[in-house]
C-alpha cells in the first residue's frame, strides 16, 4: 500500500505541479516578447542542470540512508556540508561559463536557485527515504502554485527576467523555512548531526561515495539541457525559444516516470541491500512495465496531435515548434527507460558505466546536431536528442546483460518500441511537416 500511496501522491502532485508550470511558460511566452522568453528558457536550462549538479550525488546518498538505517542521526550533517561544497563549485563553473544570452548576474541566480530546488533538499530527502512521498508531494506542490503565483505576477507586471530570476529564489527559501517545521521533521531536529569520526572525514567520506554518482547526475543533467545550450551557440533566438517551447512540453511529461521510479527506490535499494536479487529484478521490470504503459501510448498519440497541441497551448508565432516536438517523441519514450535504468546502475554501483553510458549519448547528440545542422534544425535537434538517448541505452543494456544476478530484467523490447516510434515519426513527419 505504501507503495501505491507513494506513487499516486508523487504523481498526482507532480502532474498537477507540472501543469501549473506549464500553464506558467505559456503565459509568459505571451507576456515576455521573443528574446525575453529565450533569456528565460536559457536561465531554466541552467537551472536544471545546476539542479541536477548541486549536491553531486548526495541526494542519492541520503535517501538510501535514511531508507536503510532506523537510526537517522549522523547523517543530516555530512549531507548539508558536502552539499554545501559541491553547490559552491558549482555556482563558480556557472559564472565562467560564457553564455550570450545571460548577464552575470541572471547566471548568478540562476545557479543559487539549482541549489535551492526541492530536488536539492536534505529535509525532503528524508522524507522520500522513509517513504512519506505524500508529505514531500504537498509540500512541493505548494511550493510550485507560490512560484507560480509569484512569477505569473512578476512578468505581467514586466519587471523583466531578471527579477523573475529572483522572484523564483525567494519563493525557494520560503519553502525551506516552511518545511523545516513539519512534525515528520522532529526526528531530525532532536538528532545529532554529527556523530563518530571527525566532521571532515564524515564530508570526506560522503563525497566519495557521492562522486561517480554525481559525475552521473552531471553528464545526465548537461545532455538533458544540450539542446537549448547547443542551439543558443549555433541559431537564432527564435529557434531556441521554439525548440525551448516544445521540449518544455515533452519533458513535462517525464513526471510520471520521475514518480514511478523515485516511489520504488527505497524497496530496490533494500531489496539490494538484502542480496535479493530476484525482487531487484521484480520491482525494476514492474517499474519498466509501468513506464512502458504510460508512454508508448502517450508518445504515439502525441506525434499525431502535435500540431494541434502547439496551436492550441501557443501563440501563432510558436507554430514550427509542433515539428521539434514530432522529432522528440521518440527519445522521450526510451529516456524514461534510461532514467528509470540510473538507479538500478546505481543500485549495482556501476555508476561510471553510467557515465560513460550518458558520455556517449553527448557524443552521438553534438556529432548528429552539428553534420545535420543545415537541415531542418529544429527536427535534426529533436532526433539528435533521441538517438543520443539510444546511445545511452545501448551501453546501459549492454553493461546490465554481463551481471549474472539481473539475468530476468527486460530490455531488448524497448529498443524495438523506440524503432517503432521512430517509423512513425518519420510518417507522421511525411504528412505534414514536410
Amino acid at each position: 500500500m505504501s507503495l501505491r500511496r507513494n506513487i499516486l501522491s508523487n504523481a498526482g502532485a507532480t502532474a498537477i505541479g507540472s501543469l501549473i508550470q506549464l500553464i506558467l511558460v505559456l503565459l509568459l511566452a505571451r507576456w515576455l516578447d521573443v528574446g525575453e522568453f529565450a533569456v528565460f528558457i536559457t536561465a531554466t536550462a541552467v537551472v536544471g542542470f545546476g539542479e541536477m549538479a548541486s549536491d553531486f550525488g548526495v541526494r542519492i546518498w541520503g535517501t538510501r540512508q535514511f531508507s536503510v538505517k532506523d537510526s537517522v542521526s549522523g547523517i543530516l550533517g555530512p549531507a548539508l556540508l558536502s552539499k554545501t561544497s559541491t553547490s559552491l563549485l558549482l555556482i563558480l563553473i556557472i559564472l565562467l561559463l560564457p553564455f550570450q544570452l545571460l548577464t552575470t548576474k541572471q547566471a548568478l541566480l540562476a545557479g543559487i536557485i539549482a541549489c535551492t530546488q526541492p530536488s536539492t533538499d536534505p529535509l525532503l530527502w528524508f522524507m522520500r527515504g522513509k517513504e512519506r512521498l505524500d508529505i514531500e508531494a504537498v509540500i512541493t506542490l505548494g511550493w510550485r502554485t507560490a512560484n507560480a503565483l509569484v512569477l505569473g505576477a512578476t512578468a505581467w507586471f514586466d519587471f523583466g527576467v531578471t527579477s523573475l530570476l529572483a522572484a523564483w529564489l525567494a519563493c525557494n527559501l520560503v519553502r525551506v523555512a516552511i518545511e523545516w517545521r513539519v512534525p515528520l521533521l522532529g526526528q531530525l531536529r532532536l538528532s545529532p548531526l554529527f556523530e563518530g569520526q571527525h566532521v571532515r572525514a564524515q564530508v570526506v567520506g560522503v563525497l566519495r561515495q557521492s562522486f561517480p554518482i554525481g559525475i552521473a547526475f552531471l553528464v545526465m543533467a548537461i545532455y538533458q539541457r544540450l539542446g537549448i545550450l547547443m542551439l543558443g551557440e549555433i541559431a537564432p533566438p527564435e529557434t531556441v525559444s521554439h525548440f525551448g517551447a516544445a521540449f518544455t512540453l515533452v519533458a513535462s511529461a517525464g513526471f510520471v516516470a520521475t514518480s514511478i521510479t523515485v516511489s520504488s527506490f527505497p524497496r530496490l535499494a533494500r531489496a539490494a541491500e538484502a542480496g535479493d536479487w530476484a525482487d531487484v529484478c521484480a520491482i525494476t521490470n514492474n517499474k519498466l512495465k509501468m513506464v512502458m504503459a504510460v508512454f508508448l501510448p502517450a508518445c504515439l498519440l502525441g506525434m499525431f496531435a502535435a500540431p494541434w497541441v502547439i496551436q492550441l497551448l501557443y501563440p501563432v508565432a510558436y507554430a514550427d515548434a509542433a515539428i521539434a516536438m514530432v522529432a522528440l517523441l521518440p527519445g522521450l519514450y526510451i529516456s524514461t527507460i534510461n532514467f528509470s535504468l540510473k538507479y538500478l546502475m546505481n543500485t549495482l554501483a556501476y555508476n561510471w558505466l553510467d557515465v560513460m553510458s550518458v558520455s556517449f549519448g553527448i557524443v552521438v547528440f553534438a556529432v548528429v546536431l552539428i553534420l545535420f545542422r543545415e537541415e531542418n534544425v529544429l527536427l535534426m535537434t529533436g532526433m539528435a536528442w533521441g538517438l543520443g538517448e539510444v546511445g545511452i541505452f545501448a551501453i546501459k543494456w549492454t553493461s546490465l546483460r554481463r551481471d549474472k544476478r539481473i539475468q530476468d530484467v527486460k530490455l531488448a523490447r524497448h529498443l524495438v518500441l523506440f524503432l517503432l516510434l521512430l517509423g512513425v515519426m518519420f510518417i507522421v513527419r511525411g504528412g505534414w511537416c514536410g
